[in-house]
Formats: C-alpha cells, structure tokens, sequence
C-alpha cells in the first residue's frame, strides 16, 4: 500500500512536472551516473531514450557556468544542503537560461545522492533583463544610465577595497557638452547619439545621465601623466563625425578625478565630479576642471558667501544701482537698467566678482530677482509721484525666472499695486534664453508680459550663431548689441560692420537698438550715424543709487551738462580710461 502511495506521489510530480516544463534529474556522485526525466530530454533538445552521462549533462553550458554548477554539487553534497541557480545554457546554437535546483539524500548520516530539477527560463530571464535594461539604461543612447553608472562605481569600489597590494586607478570623468542656443531637439538628439557613439569607443565604462551629461571612466595607464589621457579624450571627442559625413565640432566642459581606493561610496566620488563641474562652470566655453582638496575650501568659502548674501537680501543691504539709457540722438534720457549692489553696512559697496558664485544657487537667484524687481517697482512708484520722468526701467530675467508659477501675473500685479504703466519696466533677456527652443512656461510668460505693455528685450545681442529664421520670430522689442563689439568698433573695420548690420538687421525687423559699453564720445557718434537710437555706457554715467539718479532724470547728457551734472552729484562720475578722461575735460 505504501508502494503504492509512493508510486502515485511520484507521478503526480511528474505530471505536474511536465505540466510546468520543470523535468526532475538525479546524480551519484559514487558512481557519477545521471538519470532525467523526459522533460529535461526536451530541453536539451535529446531523445528520451538516449543515454545519460555526466559529460552529456554538464556539455552545454559555457565553462564558467559548468564550473559553478560543479563547485556548487560538490558543496551541496559536503554539507547537506539544497541550492538553487539560474545559468546560461546553450543548445543547438541557441542561448538559453536554466535553474537548476539540487538537494542530497541523506541516509543513515551519509549523504547518497542528489536529486533535483532543471527548468527552461529563459523566456523569465529575457523580460527581466529587458526590465533591468530600461532601469539601468538611457533610452536615447543606450548607454548605462545614473543607477547604471552608480552601480559600476561600487563595482569599481568593492574592488579597489578587496585588493591586497596596489589597486588599479581609474580616471573618471563628467562630460557637459555645450550645444549652441537655437539647436532644434531632433538635432540634439543627433549630436547626443553620435556623441554616445564616440564616447563608448573610447573603451573603459561610460554612462549618459538624464539631464544629458555623460561620464567617462578609463584606467590609468601607467607612466601617462592623467591630465594628458583627459585633454587627448575631450580633443578627441570635439571633433565628431555624423553618420551623414558631416563634422561636428563641439565645446566640452569637463570635471574629473582619479578613483584611486580613498573614496568609499559612490556619493563621495559624484559629489567630487559635481564640485569638479560647477568650478569648470565658472569659466566661459569649454574648460577642465580636476578635483583637488583645494576646490572643497573654495566650495566652503562659497557657500559661507552665499549665507552671508542671502542674510543681506532679507535684510534689505542688496539694493538696485542705475544705469543711464540715452538717446543718442538728442542726449535725453531714455531710462535706466538695473542691476543689483550689495551694499554691506560696514564694507560698503562689494564688487560684484566677488559674490557672483552665489547665483549658481537657484534658489539665491528666484528670491535675488523677487527682492530687486520690488525695489524697482517702489523707486519707479516714488519717481512716477514726484513728477519725474524716467522711461522705463529694464532688469535682467533668466530662465529660471521665467520658469516660476505665476511670474507674469504677480510682475503684472506688481506695477498696478503702484499705479505703474507695465511701458515703465523692460525684461532683458539673454539672447541664449530666447534663441533656445524655451519651455512651454517661458513663452507664455513673455507673451502675456508683452501683450499687457511690458518691454521685452534681448540681451546681449550678437554674442550667438543665431539664424535669420530665428530671429524673426523673437517676441521682442528691443535689441540690445553686446559691449564686445562697441569696444573696438572705432578702430577695427569688422567690428564696425558687425554693429552696422545688427542695427540694420534689427530695424528691419522692428526692432529700436540699445548698444552697450560706450565709452567714448567717437563711439557715440558713430553709433548715432548708424541709426541706432539709445545706448548706455561708462561714457555717459556709472550706475548710481536711486536718489542719485532722480537728480539727472531731465539732464540732456551732452559733453557740458555732463561736466555739470558730474560737478553737482560726482557719485555719477563716470570711470573713463586716461585718454578718455583726458578728451572728456578738454573740450
């Protein structure tokens, strides 16, 4: 009866078995005979009569596989215990995946055999690296992704820690590349594959994060000084070729470290690249940047900086200074642009160069533009009731302003609090904001703006390889040429041209002219012979505090009121050159 029950409990099994595609095998290692079931005879692609043996069991999978089948049965066996592992498997030129579950039979304290089963999952393991595939891999790329990334670095760790003598040193790298304002996204998305390309050709790892930067990590060469290998790497790599033929030339920015075993997690090693990036940010174009201990001092200092500012804001020590937009034709005031002063109650005024770190802090950079738009909008409320007439006011906006909820309502709400016309304020805006392809935020914001009254103007105009195309469809009204062409416009032919075609291209398209940085009266006047119809410049007056400016606000800025109005407020004075200075006294 028992024989029976056993019997039937074994054909259960098998049914159910079979049923699951699981097929049941048993080993003696005394013996090394291999028994199996007809189901692992369908996986293995055999006859169900063919015979069995342990070469034939063990054929098919790849040798480090076969290896840790083997050391595993062994030890199964030795300590009397059941394993289970999923192991590649490949039969009639296929790759397939296998678990194999072993347990011994233990009689009388010995152990005889190992019985267990095999089961095909290779069809569970294909969608479970397709699964781990979307969560460690870039869709647009293919490149690991940041927890593809973080998991080669502990990789990188947990290796560097096991090593007994001298472990290898790998050169890590973060990658910004810098695509030109302007570039539509399907372009982007081409300059960021071919790049992906390139850069997995470099050999070694390297990964792409979501916001678009990538990383690089390459081991050290011995005898290679590390900073050479990076700068042969980014020379390399700023220079690509599209699938098309077409090169393209790019600018890098590049922050970098060597993992050399005294970083323990892979939090030290990415705040190091994101510190070594930020640094390689403070320089225009392309840079590289290197980690020393050196940089976290400076990361102290700036942060200790950005405490002490955001204490100076709420407590009312950063003010707006005013700059003089004239009329170039009449010399009349036109208006003034704003920019924010600290002004210290006992180190008085602060150069801005020395507190301009703190902007990378986003949030220092909303609440700045929150506390001086309101200064302005109360200095312009105070002019507006006593009579005085001063334009209008322009402010910088980044795109992070333009970003914010609410941002044009609460401006809009800002100037009828104090009965202010929106014609009093201009928004300049760097011509790299409004040349990108901007989110949806920042064109609604700007249109509703410019549909209430308020003045929109570019910033820095010509400082961008912007196309006509582009141009055309800015919503703006005001160009304001970039004080890198007015400087040597008198002297160099080019740089006057430059300036002669930006006017021109500008009142072609309805736009007025503002040009920036004048400083001499022959750049004046050759700007008011081209049509440009306002400037603003060191020639004119430096930015001065509210109550010093209302004092000039119906001053006529020609070469004698100027010397009068400097004789009545000399905090006005402007900060010529010695030549300059010298053909301003004289005639």
């Amino acid at each position: 009866m028992t024989h029976d029950k056993d019997q039937q409990q074994d054909q259960l099994a098998n049914t159910v078995g079979a049923m699951m595609g699981v097929g049941s095998w048993s080993y003696d290692p005394e013996t090394e005979a291999v028994q199996w079931s007809s189901e692992i005879s369908a996986i293995y692609g055999t006859k169900p009569d063919e015979p069995v043996t342990l070469e034939l069991t063990l054929a098919p999978f790849p040798e480090d596989a076969k290896a840790a089948l083997t050391t595993t049965m062994e030890r199964a066996i030795a300590e009397n215990r059941r394993y289970e592992l999923i192991l590649p498997f490949d039969v009639q030129g296929k790759r397939k995946w296998v678990r194999s579950v072993g347990c011994p039979e233990c009689r009388d304290g010995e152990n005889l055999q190992l019985f267990g089963t095999l089961e095909d999952v290779t069809e569970t393991v294909l969608q479970q690296r397709q699964v781990e595939r979307k969560a460690y891999h870039d869709p647009l790329t293919g490149l690991p992704n940041e927890h593809g990334m973080n998991r080669k670095l502990k990789h990188f760790i947990d290796e560097q820690q096991a090593c007994d003598g001298q472990p290898k040193t790998q050169i890590v790298c973060v990658l910004e590349l810098l695509i030109a304002p302007g570039t539509s996204p399907n372009e982007i998305d081409t300059i960021q594959r071919t790049f992906a390309s390139a850069i997995r050709q470099r050999g070694g790892f390297a990964a792409r994060f979501n916001d678009g930067r990538f990383m690089l990590i390459i081991e050290e060469p011995e005898g290679v000084d590390a900073s050479e290998i990076v700068l042969h790497h980014i020379t390399t790599l700023s220079r690509l070729r599209r699938a098309d033929g077409i090169v393209m030339t790019m600018q890098i920015r590049c922050g970098w470290l060597r993992l050399d075993g005294n970083r323990t997690s892979t939090t030290d090693i990415t705040d190091d690249l994101e510190l070594t990036l930020r640094t390689a940010r403070t320089h225009a174009g392309a840079s590289v940047v290197s980690y020393s201990p050196a940089l976290r001092e400076n990361e102290k200092r700036r942060a200790k900086v950005a405490k002490q500012f955001q204490d100076a804001l709420e407590n009312g020590e950063v003010v707006p200074y005013y700059h003089p937009i004239i009329c170039l034709d009449s010399g009349k005031l036109s208006g003034f642009e704003a920019f924010a002063r600290w002004n210290h109650p006992t180190r008085g005024l602060i150069a801005p160069n020395l507190f301009m770190q703190v902007f990378d802090d986003s949030a220092i950079c909303v609440r700045l533009s929150h506390v001086i738009m309101e200064k302005i909008a109360n200095d312009m409320a105070t002019w507006h009731r006593q009579g005085l007439h001063f334009g209008s006011v322009g402010i910088n906006v980044t795109a992070l302003d333009l970003q914010q909820d609410q941002f044009s309502q609460r401006t809009l709400a800002l100037l009828e609090d104090r009965g202010l016309s929106p014609r009093h304020l201009m928004l300049e805006v760097g011509e790299a904001v409004m040349l990108q392809t901007p989110s949806p935020e920042v064109t609604d914001h700007i249109n509703r703006l410019r549909e209430a009254g308020v003045l929109i103007a570019i910033d820095d105009y010509g400082t961008h390889a912007a196309s006509l195309q582009q141009l055309k469809n800015v919503p703006c009204d005001i160009m304001k040429i970039d004080r890198s062409f007015i400087g040597n416009m008198t002297v160099s032919p080019k740089d006057r041209s430059i300036v002669s075609a930006l006017i021109q291209m500008s009142k072609d398209f309805g736009y007025s002219t503002v040009a920036q940085g004048i400083e001499t009266r022959e750049e004046a006047a050759q700007l008011a012979a081209m049509g440009c119809s306002r400037g603003q410049g060191f020639f004119y007056a430096k930015p001065a505090p509210a109550e010093a400016v209302s004092k000039t606000m119906v001053t006529v800025f020609d070469r004698t009121t100027l010397r009068q109005k400097i004789e009545a407020a000399p905090e006005l004075a402007p900060s010529p050159s010695a030549r300059d200075r010298a053909r301003l006294i004289s005639g």
